[in-house]
């Protein structure tokens, strides 16, 4: 790693510095031989002058160019479209929900174990489950569903097709 000319500059004064306060040190310890803290100034400073060296000298990633950002995020996308079937349930629960005659009274199974997740490809998947909720005459009925859905990025999902069995 190549040095700038002032990154050169700071180095040889902060050691112009130190040499000038070992030797005031040395003076002063000579002189007073019998002092206690004789010089604890000059190591305090000298610790912290090489604190400010060490985060001056140290490495720093390069800021990411838009295309590392968008390659990230697509990678993120990837990951998400294949392996995330957690998050269709979820979604078509969402999209269930959105045409139930009485959505607040929907109860869907907890978990996915009483649902088939089917991972159709292209980011698509096929969810079937049952959701127990109000109908018109406000009597609860179980109602099986089947719903696909697709990932299409960014966090967004998009309902392909709804089928509610009565």
């Amino acid at each position: 790693m190549a040095l700038t000319d002032e990154e050169k500059q700071k180095i040889e004064e902060e050691e112009m510095f130190r040499a000038e306060a070992r030797a005031r040190s040395e003076s002063k310890t000579q002189k007073k031989s019998g002092s206690g803290c004789s010089g604890c100034l000059g190591v305090i400073v000298i610790g912290f002058l090489a604190i400010i060296l060490i985060g001056l000298l140290s490495p720093k990633a390069p800021p990411k160019t838009p295309e590392q950002i968008a390659q990230e995020k697509k990678s993120q996308d990837d990951q998400a479209c294949n392996s995330d079937n957690t998050m269709a349930f979820v979604m078509a629960k969402e999209f269930v929900e959105k045409v139930l005659k009485a959505p607040t009274t929907a109860s869907f199974p907890w978990g996915t174990s009483d649902s088939q997740i089917t991972n159709i490809g292209d980011c698509t998947y096929l969810v079937r489950s049952y959701v127990d909720a109000e109908n018109s005459f406000g009597a609860k009925i179980r109602t099986k569903y089947t719903v696909k859905v697709k990932y299409i990025g960014n966090d967004k999902w998009s309902a392909l097709d709804i089928k509610l069995d009565d």
